[in-house]
């Protein structure tokens, strides 16, 4: 009889326990699962951060050469208007007949 008394107060405990140990599995699963979609996550960011820095190499590179390009440009183009234009021997000739001009001359050169 004392036995059964016994029962009547532990299996309560018994069964909780288990119930407790049970949702606490269940909780984690969840956390499992929780934490495998944040490490998938976090290794797609980490392409697409490399993707992207690959992108902003490219571009600082295009820009690079672009004003690389340019410098030349304005160079060339100061070489040009530092030139004086050749003088017509003949005094009579026409002042606005450029087809002897140097400046004329290496602006032709230029954009060949």
């Amino acid at each position: 009889m004392i036995y059964l008394q016994i029962l009547k107060y532990v299996v309560p405990f018994i069964i909780g326990g288990l119930l407790v140990g049970y949702v606490q599995q269940q909780r984690l699963e969840v956390c499992k699962k929780d934490n495998q979609v944040c490490v998938t996550a976090n290794a797609e960011n980490i392409t697409t951060i490399t993707a992207l820095k690959a992108e902003i190499d490219k571009a600082n590179k295009s820009c690079e050469a672009r004003l690389k390009s340019k410098d030349a440009l304005v160079k060339k183009l100061k070489k040009i208007d530092d030139l004086k234009g050749k003088k017509n021997e003949k005094a009579n000739d026409n002042a606005n007949d450029i087809s002897n001009s140097t400046i004329l001359d290496e602006l032709n050169i230029m954009w060949r």
